[in-house]
């Protein structure tokens, strides 16, 4: 029987494919429709631009979210996957101790599934191996593109090139806001943050964090960094997700709050953003940044004080983003705060990421934390 793998937004066609993976991604979700409801509320963000009207594919139409539809000669759904495009980084090592910033954008897999009547047949094999290879033909020219994914399935994806990386989350959980002492607590002004309009001077700075630290560590090693870039429109989509999951699995129309911003005579000094996983009942950090192990403290008591109105257990937390990037704290001072409210610490992350250049290349995957995933 031959099959056909073709790039869609067709609604009614993406439609179908997601009322068939539904229980696979409803996550807190309660039904089904509630699923695609959601996927229409991601499809409108600016990250995703699903519902721009595509004439023809070629790489700048594929700029943000792209169903991938596999289909027997009856047109019968064999397997289905996402691809989402978005900004980013290669930083390559020149010699001499320097290195180079490459800007791109760079795809990244997600929602692969296969209907029960085609599993353990290969059917997801060989539509991910067309898609690769469709995208590779778009991409071919540009040295400077990855492709990522976000695995629940293990390591199956290696067999095709990909290379997986371990990544350790710490968790804080709930009601240990009163074991954080805050030394002149008064003297900070807390700003709350609800939209992600409100994340520009955040955003500006985190991304100037996160590509210094590679650079400097690229030059140092001169081995390759891949990165996505940080963006308001990653937060936007981020926000507009998480409110709706919550207030469709709340049964309760609430408006969240995503993160704060602490400042010091006006100037800001700490900030930290954050998503909600209502199924896990837990408080997900995407950018944080603190200027002493005191912004740290008020900025951790803030989140605690969240999972508190909610009944939510526990903060999750990647360690890269605490012991990775540079901060006039030390690490002993951060892990010394962390054992005082008994953060459990090393835990593996069940979503496996992995990523690969098309032409291969040895390659380090730096901030590989929650905002990235897709």
């Amino acid at each position: 029987m031959g099959y056909s793998l073709k790039p869609t937004l067709d609604r009614d066609l993406v439609t179908q494919c997601q009322y068939l993976s539904a229980e696979n991604w409803k996550n807190a979700l309660k039904d089904d429709d509630d699923y695609i409801l959601r996927e229409v509320v991601a499809y409108n963000t600016r990250l995703f631009n699903g519902f721009r009207k595509i004439d023809q594919w070629n790489r700048d139409s594929l700029n943000g979210i792209t169903f991938w539809v596999l289909q027997d000669e009856n047109g019968t759904i064999a397997s289905s996957c996402e691809t989402l495009v978005r900004p980013s980084y290669v930083i390559r090592g020149k010699g001499n101790g320097e290195s180079k910033v490459i800007e791109s954008v760079s795809p990244c897999f997600a929602s692969v599934y296969t209907p029960p009547a085609f599993r353990g047949k290969g059917q997801a094999t060989r539509m991910l191996k067309g898609v690769v290879e469709r995208l590779e033909e778009v991409y071919k020219a540009d040295p400077d593109v990855f492709i990522a994914l976000y695995s629940e399935i293990g390591r199956f994806y290696e067999k095709l090139g990909f290379t997986f990386f371990d990544v350790d989350i710490l968790k804080i959980h709930a009601g240990v806001q009163d074991q954080i002492v805050v030394d002149q607590e008064e003297k900070y002004s807390v700003v709350k943050i609800t939209k992600s309009e409100e994340c520009g001077e955040i955003v500006s700075h985190y991304d100037s964090l996160v590509l210094d630290d590679a650079r400097e560590r690229c030059s140092k090693d001169q081995i390759t960094r891949i990165l996505y870039k940080p963006t308001v429109d990653i937060l936007e989509w981020m926000f507009t997700r998480a409110a709706f999951i919550g207030c469709k699995a709340n049964s309760e129309e609430i408006e969240y709050q995503f993160g704060v911003k602490i400042l010091e005579n006006d100037k800001t000094v700490g900030y930290v953003t954050w998503t909600y996983d209502h199924l896990e009942k837990s408080v997900d950090i995407l950018f944080i940044h603190f200027n002493d192990i005191n912004i740290f403290k008020l900025l951790i008591k803030k989140v605690l004080l969240v999972l508190e109105v909610l009944h939510y257990d526990h903060v999750s937390i990647w360690e890269s983003q605490l012991f990775d990037h540079k901060y006039p704290v030390s690490a002993e001072h951060l892990e010394n705060l962390l054992k005082s409210i008994r953060a459990e610490r090393g835990l593996k992350n069940p979503s496996l990421s992995a990523a690969k250049f098309f032409k291969g290349e040895e390659f380090i995957w730096e901030e590989n934390t929650k905002w990235p995933w897709f």
